[in-house]
C-alpha cells in the first residue's frame, strides 16, 4: 500500500505547533512573522538598505505520516532549481534532528546555499529516519531566504523557488 506523507510546518516557541507547511496563497511562506497563516504580502521581507542581510524567519518543515506504508519510508532527500531567482537572494537549507524554536537572525542549521542542491544526484539527504507508521515524523528540513543590498527587488514576498523532495518507500 502507498503511503500519504503531508508537507507540515513547526512554528512557535520549541516549534511545537503544527500547522500545513503551505499558505492560503499555497505558498511555502519566507516571512518576518513567524506563521504559516499568512500572505507572503503580509510580512515581506524587505531589502536592506546598507551592506548587511535581511532575513526571514526560520521555515522548518517535515513529512508527516497520513497513511502507512507498506513497509517503510527512509532516504528522503530534498533539492530545488540550480539557480537564485534574484541577484541579492538566496535560500539557505539544511537539516535538524530535533525541534527548535524558528528565529529571524542568521540561522545556525540552514548554512548551505540551496543552489549546491541542484538535482537528485546532488540532493540533500532531508532525514534518515525511518518512517513506519500513521503519525510518524521525518527529521526537519531547515530553509531561510536570505537578501542583501544587491537584490534588485525592494522586498521578498511572492519570488517563486521551486523545490522538490523525493523518498524511498517498501
Amino acid at each position: 500500500m502507498a503511503a500519504n506523507l503531508d508537507l507540515k510546518r513547526n512554528i512557535g516557541t520549541g516549534a511545537r505547533v503544527e500547522r500545513s507547511a503551505f499558505n492560503t496563497d499555497g505558498y511555502v511562506a519566507f516571512t518576518t512573522l513567524d506563521s504559516a497563516n499568512i500572505d507572503t504580502g503580509n510580512a515581506p521581507v524587505g531589502r536592506p538598505t546598507d551592506a548587511s542581510t535581511a532575513y526571514s524567519y526560520e521555515v522548518r518543515l517535515y513529512l508527516k505520516v497520513t497513511k502507512a506504508p507498506t513497509n517503510q519510508v527512509t532516504n528522503i532527500r530534498f533539492w530545488r532549481t540550480p539557480v537564485n531567482p534574484a541577484t541579492g537572494l538566496f535560500l539557505y537549507v539544511g537539516t535538524a534532528v530535533a525541534s527548535a524554536t524558528p528565529i529571524i537572525t542568521q540561522s545556525t542549521k540552514a548554512t548551505r546555499n540551496s543552489t549546491a542542491y541542484a538535482s537528485y544526484d546532488t540532493s540533500l539527504l532531508w532525514s534518515n529516519k525511518t518512517l513506519t507508521a500513521i503519525g510518524h515524523i521525518s527529521h526537519s528540513l531547515i530553509m531561510q531566504a536570505r537578501l542583501n543590498s544587491a537584490v534588485a527587488i525592494q522586498e521578498f514576498a511572492n519570488e517563486e523557488l521551486v523545490s522538490h523532495y523525493s523518498f524511498d518507500e517498501s
